[in-house]
């Protein structure tokens, strides 16, 4: 593993930071449609911001599931689960 996440990065923190990246993704491809004239940008850059709205909606429905077994992660690095009573990240009772 090359880096571990930092331990205020819980499940809650973030549910909570990928329910803003896609409020930002849609507001920035609103901005993008009506702001940018190019076409091929256009598409380009709403595309982009669609997938990061795909990739948010889908890591917050995973932690909503994980937060039921415990066993949660998010990117590939694990998670700590507040309503679990332990640790994920190290395994060990708090």
């Amino acid at each position: 593993m090359l880096a571990e996440l930092p331990g205020w990065m819980d499940a809650g923190f973030l549910k909570g930071a990928s329910a803003g990246a896609v409020f930002a993704a849609c507001a920035l491809a609103i901005v993008t449609v009506v702001w940018v004239r190019s076409l091929g940008t256009r598409l380009v850059v709403v595309a982009l911001l669609a997938a990061l709205a795909f990739a948010g909606v889908h890591y917050r429905g995973e932690l909503d599931d994980c937060a039921k077994t415990c066993d949660c992660s998010f990117l590939g690095e694990e998670v700590e689960v507040d309503e679990c009573g332990f640790s994920a990240v190290r395994g060990t009772r708090r």
